[in-house]
């Protein structure tokens, strides 16, 4: 018995170091405004969400991967002061690989407008119409559903694109459950 818990302890000895290193190279995550872009310098400089901590700068390298509202772009395309979420490399200069989102609000769709496949949004005081992109996420009920199935009177959880010029994604109803999970009924 003595003899298995020094073997045990010898081991843990030995592959504990080797895991702390496995785990500083991994890539850190980083979650601030879009502040500024040097391109000149290919530099990309965040300032945090809240709080009083000064702006960070990273390198933007050739294989960054640039991500916006779930399909590649072009870094230009994010608006200044807009929330993006950055993943740097091992020793945290570089993106790996950057993500912005376009907004998302609960709203009410006064009108479907399927010719134009666009809904008319309630904005308080007055609407717009905004076009549903056509590879927009649709759910109605916690089931995928099509742009024919959403109604007017609706309250719906709008994803808008980043740009605010187009509707990726509605969510209508109870929210698709996830895997493995039963959904909370009120």
């Amino acid at each position: 018995m003595p003899r298995r818990i020094i073997l045990l302890l010898a081991i843990a000895a030995i592959v504990a170091p080797l895991i702390a290193q496995d785990k500083a190279k991994e890539a850190a995550t980083f979650t601030g405004k879009f502040f500024s872009y040097d391109r000149d310098k290919r530099t990309l400089t965040l300032a945090p969400i809240t709080g009083d901590a000064k702006p960070s700068t990273f390198l933007v390298d050739k294989g960054t991967e640039i991500v916006i509202d779930g399909k590649r772009g072009a870094i230009t395309a994010i608006p200044d002061n807009y929330p993006v979420r950055v993943e740097l490399n091992a020793d945290r200069t570089v993106v790996v690989r950057l993500s912005a989102e376009g907004p998302t609000q609960k709203r009410k769709i006064i009108g479907v407008n399927r010719n134009q496949f666009s809904l008319q949004l309630d904005r308080g005081s007055d609407t717009e119409e905004v076009p549903v992109a056509r590879d927009a996420g649709i759910v109605v009920n916690g089931k995928e559903a099509k742009f024919e199935d959403l109604q007017a009177g609706d309250e719906a959880t709008i994803r808008f694109a980043i740009d605010r010029k187009a509707i990726r994604g509605v969510q209508v109803g109870l929210a698709k459950p996830a895997a493995g999970k039963l959904p909370i009924k009120d």
